[in-house]
């Protein structure tokens, strides 16, 4: 399966499934609610990818949709990290 995203991004959504094989690929469309990934997962993501990717989450931007699939969030972060749109300044 090839992904639609960086390794950076790939080992912080490894971070918050627990149980996932090493070698295993990740679903785009994996539903992350189902696979255990609650509310401190998504507060632990959110600092991990604002640390990772050196963009801030708009409070618009933190919600059940952004954080419902891996394809979701890359979508979001891709929208951070655009020219122009990096979020509030660190």
């Amino acid at each position: 399966m090839e992904r639609e995203w960086d390794d950076k991004f790939d080992n912080l959504i490894r971070g918050v499934l627990k149980g996932v094989p090493v070698d295993a690929g990740i679903a785009p469309h994996l539903d992350l609610a189902a696979q255990g990934v609650d509310s401190m997962a998504i507060v632990e993501l959110i600092v991990r990818i604002e640390e990772t990717y050196e963009v801030v989450f708009p409070d618009e931007a933190i919600g059940p949709q952004s954080f419902a699939t891996p394809a979701a969030l890359w979508k979001t972060i891709g929208h951070l990290t655009s020219p122009g749109v990096r979020g509030e300044s660190r």
